[in-house]
């Protein structure tokens, strides 16, 4: 007959008599609206009772026993060990069922964003680099060539600001309407545009109605602090960026178009999220992103400490916006993220397509990288169009070494570890092997990481718990808690 154990970790969750209560190696969380203590109770004279089987009704009831095992909280003695680990990597063989094609249009931006990443020896600002027609085909095609036949591909316009080089943007979407598509007919594709939103071109709203082309806009906040974060430079026309991109994202949204708004977090904004996401809300924006600031720029130098937000503040933040319920859960980013993951045994994995050769950027000059934060960076490079070398498989196990190492100590007695993966990799990929990467930046890209993945998780599993997530899904708020 086989013989349980009780799960060698269990965690814990307590707030005002009630209880969640799951095994972080294999999470099927229970909550006890009351009743939480006699559970843990009775769990701790299970495991001092030593190995059970189901017939052991003096113990435990049978059918209390089963619901114990379906919930993880009794495994199996035969079972392995549960060892700690942020993640863990399955990489597939072949094509890849989708891939995210970032192309830099132009190395050129118009605006002077305090934090902006790109480095002046690797984005080249003189002379500023420009990619071509052919470059961009190039892209294109053996991107395409490297997804399934039923798979999926996105183009991503990026820069700098990419509408400073709009016309390539509309010769790359014919290419892909009359020569991809014909040649790779299985495969769906999907036009996406990053963008301050500043420069607005006269078709813009047309083609972006044929072709179905979404939109990502950074608003840091309100007018007087996205301008001062997000200024226009001074060889631009002089005015407010956040008019220019606030009239901007009215004429799309007046079009019927949908347009996602996202923030960069600073030290300049992380204790007004709550403001940042309303000003998000009322510029008629389908959703708020917060995303904290990556503390190296494309050179590998180090972004000021005074400018990285304070992860306890940033915590606090993201859980204002998520409790005054600004917007629904699946338009509200990390949280909409998160939210996949909260099902009965999820499977660890990375949550980025990064060190799986998933996102790659093709800069002006044809050279390809993992990420667009990691543009710059040689030991993350994925090839050269010119080569044909696209993707390099010492990179991408490079990358998966780092993202997915089961024994970080910050990681291993987690007991959000299962669901969490090690947050996004990107901080970790940065700070590798960079000599000038202080003990506080370190501190600092670990932190931020922590306070995103802890607070967004537990404010969900309590909402989950309650019967919260559907109604916010439908938009049904109770208001303000």
């Amino acid at each position: 007959m086989e013989q349980f154990r009780v799960a060698d970790r269990l965690a814990l969750l307590e707030r005002a008599g009630e209880h969640i209560l799951f095994n972080p190696g294999r999470v099927n969380p229970i909550y006890f609206p009351r009743g939480g203590e006699e559970a843990l109770t009775l769990l701790q004279r299970l495991r001092e009772a030593g190995p059970l089987t189901r017939q052991a009704p003096d113990l435990c009831p049978p059918d209390l026993f089963d619901f114990f095992v379906a919930h993880g909280l009794l495994v199996p003695t035969a079972s392995p060990v549960t060892v700690g680990g942020a993640c863990r990597c399955q990489p597939g063989a072949g094509l890849a069922p989708a891939r995210s094609l970032y192309l830099l249009l132009t190395h050129a931006c118009n605006q002077a964003c305090l934090y902006c990443l790109n480095g002046r020896s690797t984005y080249h600002e003189a002379p500023v680099l420009v990619m071509s027609a052919a470059v961009a085909r190039d892209a294109l095609r053996t991107v395409c060539e490297s997804i399934a036949a039923d798979g999926r591909m996105e183009v991503v316009f990026f820069g700098g600001e990419p509408l400073l080089n709009w016309p390539l943007a509309k010769e790359a979407i014919a290419y892909c309407e009359e020569v991809l598509k014909p040649a790779h007919p299985g495969q769906t594709f999907h036009y996406h545009l990053t963008t301050n939103l500043t420069l607005f071109p006269d078709d813009l709203v047309a083609l972006a109605r044929r072709h179905a082309i979404s939109f990502l806009v950074d608003i840091d906040g309100p007018a007087e602090l996205h301008d001062r974060i997000r200024p226009l430079k001074a060889s631009a026309r002089h005015g407010s960026s956040f008019r220019k991109s606030a009239e901007h994202i009215g004429r799309l949204r007046d079009a019927g178009l949908e347009i996602s708004l996202r923030a960069t977090v600073t030290s300049h904004n992380h204790d007004r999220l709550p403001e940042v996401a309303q000003t998000h809300r009322a510029l008629g924006g389908s959703g708020s992103a917060f995303v904290p600031l990556n503390a190296v720029d494309s050179d590998e130098w180090i972004m000021p400490l005074d400018l990285c937000p304070d992860p306890a503040l940033y915590a606090q933040g993201l859980r204002e916006v998520y409790r005054e319920r600004i917007w629904p859960v699946t338009s509200l980013f990390p949280f909409n993220e998160y939210l996949t993951r909260l099902r009965p045994n999820h499977q660890p994995g990375l949550g980025c397509g990064a060190p799986y050769g998933n996102t790659p950027v093709i800069t002006a000059d044809g050279r390809i990288f993992s990420c667009i934060y990691l543009v710059g960076i040689e030991r993350f490079a994925l090839g050269e169009l010119a080569r044909n070398d696209f993707p390099r498989p010492a990179v991408t196990a490079q990358m998966q070494a780092i993202a997915a190492n089961p024994t970080r100590p910050e990681c291993v007695d987690c007991d959000y570890r299962q669901l969490c993966g090690g947050g996004c990799p990107v901080g970790k990929f940065i700070i590798a092997d960079n000599p000038h990467a202080t003990p506080a930046i370190r501190r600092y890209t670990q932190d931020v990481v922590c306070a995103t993945s802890k607070t967004v998780l537990t404010e969900l599993l309590w909402d989950q718990a309650q019967g919260d997530i559907s109604q916010q899904a439908r938009g049904d708020f109770r208001g303000q808690r």
